[in-house]
């Protein structure tokens, strides 16, 4: 055999078998795919905030020319014709139907909900009250419906639903502007508000039973959105639906993972049924 021939293959052999160890070596201290697990749990979310703005009734003041002290308690109901107090004369009676207050402050006729229904924060915040009559001895609130307005708000969008909680009383309010001013419309607890007019309410969006997750985790697959857990060594992927976005994490419904899931959160490519050490 010629001895060139054999010393160039042992060469070739010897170059192919270094690469080979130095492969080998490489793939032994070559530190493996990074990637976190993260447990799928349930919980409330919703955003909240303070904002400061006015109660909007429709209302209209009870006018008597002697003093007198009115007989239903605050917030009661009255029907129209209905007896609220006596007087030398005898009676004075409500006019029509409604919430009875005590209370008139002079905002009854010019806060309207007309008003708020076009006005800018401006003009909410710069109206005077009307001097109250000095034959003004309270109010009758004619209608369940109530609004609440303030400056506009980001986050918030006509239609809506939000929770409205002023004091102790906690309402729920539709969204029916949202430019110049937030004006939410409500139609409860009425009745322990009737001395309310300026106020400082927190405002927050609805409740939802969620998963949170980081949106890293969140692929869209062939128009699916899908996620990726690990089961037993094992890469395997599952479809999700997607309520919302809350900065950077994306909020599952809550039957889109069994709680305690072990979803994989990394920047290496996934694909179903791998094995993931």
């Amino acid at each position: 055999m010629d001895k060139r021939g054999t010393l160039f293959f042992r060469l070739l052999t010897g170059l192919f078998g270094v690469l080979f160890l130095f492969w080998g070596i490489c793939r032994l201290l070559k530190p493996s795919a990074s990637y976190e697990l993260q447990s799928a749990q349930i919980c409330e979310v919703g955003d909240g905030m303070t904002v400061s703005g006015f109660v909007v009734r429709y209302e209209r003041p009870i006018y008597c020319e002697e003093a007198v002290s009115l007989i239903p308690s605050e917030g009661a109901w009255v029907g129209g014709g209905r007896t609220v107090a006596s007087i030398s004369q005898g009676t004075l009676k409500a006019p029509v139907s409604g919430y009875l207050s005590h209370w008139a402050d002079g905002y009854e006729e010019s806060l309207t909900p007309d008003f708020v229904k076009t006005a800018s924060p401006e003009e909410l915040f710069s109206l005077s009250p009307v001097p109250v009559s000095a034959q003004t001895r309270g109010k009758l609130i004619t209608s369940q419906v109530w609004y609440f307005a303030a400056p506009a708000q980001e986050g918030f969008s006509v239609g809506q639903r939000l929770s409205v909680k002023i004091g102790e009383v906690e309402a729920e309010g539709k969204v029916l502007r949202n430019g110049g001013l937030l004006l939410l419309e409500c139609n409860s607890h009425l009745y322990a508000l009737t001395q309310v007019r300026q106020t400082e309410a927190e405002l927050k969006s609805q409740a939802l039973r969620a998963i949170p997750l980081p949106d890293r985790a969140l692929y869209y697959e062939e128009g699916t959105s899908c996620v990726y857990i690990l089961q037993g060594g094992r890469v395997r992927r599952r479809a999700v639906e997607v309520i919302g976005l809350k900065g950077d994490e994306v909020l599952l419904h809550e039957d889109s993972l069994p709680v305690g899931a072990q979803v994989i959160i990394t920047d290496i490519e996934l694909t179903d049924g791998m094995i993931l050490k």
